[in-house]
């Protein structure tokens, strides 16, 4: 972006901004910074992340912690880090099957009274995998 405006001002500054009108000065100038905007501005718009219901935020503190352990094991190569993060993995898919398991009971409820839960969950499912 740098080089693209000195070479603009070089080009703009060599004595023919005197000699043309000030709307052509202000055309030049403003396609110059469309261009430079639409060549050096990054516009690619990020969805947001959607997050699963039974994650908790305890969980979410979990996976955290464990990112930053793997991070230090990364760039130490110590195997007592590698040892707390493989604990902590394990430990975080525990929590996550149990939450996931109490998510979906509690959802479908009462099998005996009411079935429609039951069927919209692995319609869901079903529709998920394919």
């Amino acid at each position: 972006m740098r080089n693209d405006t000195r070479s603009f001002t070089l080009g703009y500054f060599n004595g023919g901004q005197n000699n043309r009108t000030v709307d052509e000065n202000w055309q030049l100038i403003k396609s110059f910074l469309e261009r430079t905007v639409k060549k050096n501005v990054p516009t690619k718009r990020t969805g947001a992340k959607t997050s699963l219901p039974w994650v908790t935020d305890s969980i979410r503190k979990l996976i955290r912690r464990r990112d930053r352990l793997h991070a230090i094991f990364k760039k130490t190569n110590n195997t007592k880090m590698h040892d707390k993060w493989a604990e902590l993995r394990s430990r975080i898919k525990r929590e996550v099957h149990i939450s996931h398991t109490n998510y979906v009971n509690g959802m479908i409820g009462d099998i005996k009274h009411d079935t429609k839960p039951v069927f919209e969950i692995t319609h869901a499912h079903m529709h998920r995998c394919m």
